[in-house]
């Protein structure tokens, strides 16, 4: 075997063959021996002919016995994985379940920091456009005045806040529509 073998376990490091005692080897009503043998997955199919003609012989042979036996080859993953993955499904199951759950409970404040987003990312578009605005009229204006400055920072920083605090305070109102909705009963209309 390859030296990443590792059944039953890490732990066994030597190999014996199987000496049966001659009361075992001469009883043919025991059905307690596994195999594991190494092929390739492509070959099972032929694995498993070869079985079933040798498991014909002996029911010939021996017919008291083992006319009725039958034996196959499995791949060893799809044994250890099959006693599990019942387990697995219901887990995995439980699991969706419970973070569809949350998700559902999230809907509405997502959607209302989603409503009160756009409505600031659109006023902070609306605002950079309406700055390079008052730029270009401040200059006019500064030509066309006496004493008049092109650039007075408290007015844009005022404006700015005027406007920031207008766009939040008109989301939310939608934005607790939004959150008032009920995910479980949009789903079912």
């Amino acid at each position: 075997m390859p030296g990443t073998f590792a059944f039953p376990g890490a732990s066994m490091d030597v190999w014996v063959p199987l000496a049966l005692r001659p009361a075992d080897r001469d009883s043919h009503e025991s059905r307690w021996l596994q195999t594991i043998a190494r092929i390739d997955r492509r070959s099972l199919a032929a694995a498993n002919a070869r079985i079933q003609a040798a498991m014909t012989t002996l029911g010939a042979d021996l017919p008291k016995s083992n006319a009725d036996w039958r034996a196959r080859s499995v791949p060893l993953h799809g044994v250890v994985v099959a006693q599990a993955r019942p387990t697995l499904i219901v887990l995995s199951l439980a699991i969706a379940c419970v973070l569809l759950r949350l998700a559902l409970l999230a809907v509405p404040s997502i959607l209302a920091w989603r409503t009160v987003r756009e409505a600031v990312t659109l006023v902070s578009i609306g605002a950079i456009v309406g700055f390079a605005a008052a730029i270009a009229a401040g200059q006019v204006m500064a030509s066309l005045l006496h004493d008049v400055s092109a650039y007075d920072a408290a007015t844009f920083a005022g404006a700015l806040l005027i406007l920031l605090t207008t766009a939040v305070l008109t989301a939310i109102g939608p934005a607790r529509t939004v959150a008032g909705i009920d995910p479980s009963v949009t789903l079912r209309s």
